[in-house]
């Protein structure tokens, strides 16, 4: 199931429970109007405070928050960026990418930008790479060990959260009539 198709889902259960939670709320009869003048007490305690830290003016957010401007890219960069944006962006076709340190990442392309693009390596686990890492241009490799090993993690994944709720099951039987008749008290 794709990660858009799991939000979705997520999304529809918590809107199908929403009218279930407002319907718990307290009644509004319980609830009592707010005063509207403040007693001599509570004037009193307002008196003590001090007045908060000094905000910076605008113009040291906005310094802030700009953006640094990637440099421009060499010839050589801009081959890699070509040759990365003709194997495109399919999560079934790992490519072999080494880096000029040394390392050799093997993943799925799953984003590509102007400047970088986004490496899959593992079941969770992605790397963003931009084009002056590269030693060489990515190569397409069929990374038969790769797809085992993520299936294989793929599959433990499942397994272990699926055995740690079978486990979870007997103990919600036997403290929720606890909890319910008030022998264990929250």
């Amino acid at each position: 199931m794709s990660w858009p198709k799991i939000f979705r889902s997520f999304a529809f259960m918590i809107a199908c429970s929403f009218p279930g939670a407002l319907f718990a709320q307290a009644p509004t009869a319980d609830t009592g109007a707010l005063p509207i003048a403040l007693s001599e007490e509570q004037l009193q305690s307002l008196s003590i405070w001090t007045p908060g830290p000094i905000c910076p003016p605008p113009r040291a957010y906005a310094q802030r928050g700009r953006q640094r401007v990637a440099p421009p890219l060499t010839a050589q960069q801009i081959q890699y960026r070509d040759s990365v944006r003709a194997l495109g962006t399919d999560n079934h076709h790992f490519v072999r990418v080494e880096l000029a340190n040394g390392q050799i990442r093997t993943g799925a392309i799953i984003s590509i930008e102007d400047a970088s693009f986004r490496l899959r390596d593992g079941i969770f686990a992605s790397r963003s790479i931009s084009y002056a890492e590269l030693k060489s241009p990515p190569v397409h490799v069929a990374a038969v060990g790769t797809h085992i090993a993520n299936g294989f993690k793929w599959t433990g994944t499942v397994t272990g959260i699926t055995g740690l709720c079978i486990l979870a099951i007997p103990l919600l039987v036997v403290f929720i009539p606890l909890l319910a008749a008030g022998v264990i008290s929250d």
